[in-house]
């Protein structure tokens, strides 16, 4: 059995309790994995691609490939709502709501991409 890291199997539980509500990953590429009966399950192949990029046959391909839309759905609404920031006027803890239970890596990554809209929007004006 595989041993992962705290920070991954929170992370993992995060991306897992938020399938199907970011199901829209705004056109990123989602990658697939070949289904294998004999092949890793879907955290396993999940944590490969994750940490090294390798694409593992798996025998729950359809649970691999929510968690990636989920993942990439979070991600591009980060930049979405980091966007439209400075339109909605919005504070931060509007967007955090839409977590359950959001690791504190989620504030900081939106608070981030915040600061680099708020950089761009100043360099473009």
């Amino acid at each position: 059995m595989a041993k992962y890291s705290k920070n991954f199997n929170r992370d993992y539980e995060f991306y897992l309790r938020h399938i199907g509500r970011f199901d829209f990953a705004g056109g990123a590429e989602i990658p697939r994995v070949i289904f294998d009966e004999n092949g890793v399950d879907a955290k396993r192949a999940f944590f490969l691609f994750d940490s090294n990029g390798t694409l593992a046959p798996c025998n729950e391909p359809e649970l691999f490939y929510k968690l990636m839309v989920t993942k990439k759905g979070i991600n591009f609404h980060f930049k979405m709502w980091a966007e439209g920031f400075w339109d909605m006027m919005e504070p931060i803890e509007f967007y955090l709501d839409e977590f359950d239970n959001p690791p504190e890596w989620v504030e900081k990554a939106l608070r981030e991409q915040k600061e680099k809209e708020s950089q761009r929007r100043w360099l473009n004006e």
